[in-house]
């Protein structure tokens, strides 16, 4: 008999979830547009965008849906040049963050070392914090290493020093929820896919 250990990366989706899509998939329109059907996809769309909104503790405007975590890991990358041209990050962030980051030679970037724990100390984040930092990239949780990071002390320090702290919180949606506190900084992301499989 097999056993399947790997949720980390993804679970089986929920029977909840899958009549939920299944339902979701019956509709069809451009949301965009003013006729019957269409307005009927736009409702689903903004139900799902308040449902994971209280998820966060955060306002439906703010969430932005993405196909997956590497979206929108890119498009925190992207956007943020338009604050500056330097970004900080960890030895241990996920390869979609550094690959985007390899790949945008326009941007400088500092990495951020981890101690014996594999944990990363928030005042070397912040020390690592220039006039042209952009944005602070820290993973909540690592799904190779397990170790979590320190993300609401880290934010409210990068929250002093007016730079944005980006959280890839997809490895631990549903797992450490959004509301206690633990994960609220102002640019975080979440799995899609951890989202159906946690609900």
């Amino acid at each position: 008999m097999r056993h399947y250990f790997d949720h980390a990366s993804i679970s089986p989706c929920r029977p909840q979830a899958q009549a939920a899509m299944q339902s979701a998939l019956e509709c069809f329109g451009d949301p965009a547009r003013g006729h019957q059907e269409a307005l009927q996809v736009r409702l689903l769309i903004e139900e799902a965008r308040e449902k994971v909104a209280d998820f966060f503790g955060t306002v439906p405007r703010s969430v932005v849906f993405t196909s997956g975590a590497t979206e929108a890991i890119t498009t925190v990358v992207k956007g943020a040049t338009k604050r500056g041209n330097h970004q900080v990050t960890t030895a241990i962030e996920h390869s979609a963050l550094n690959k985007r980051l390899e790949k945008s030679p326009e941007i400088r970037v500092s990495k951020v070392g981890v101690d014996a724990q594999a944990t990363v100390e928030p005042a070397a984040l912040l020390a690592a914090v220039e006039d042209e930092t952009a944005v602070v990239h820290l993973q909540l949780c690592n799904h190779e290493l397990g170790t979590c990071q320190a993300v609401a002390e880290a934010a409210e320090a990068c929250r002093n020093k007016g730079v944005w702290l980006h959280t890839d919180a997809a490895q631990a949606t549903g797992h450490m929820l959004g509301r206690s506190g633990i994960i609220g900084p102002p640019q975080q992301q979440g799995k899609p896919h951890f989202m159906f499989s946690h609900c």
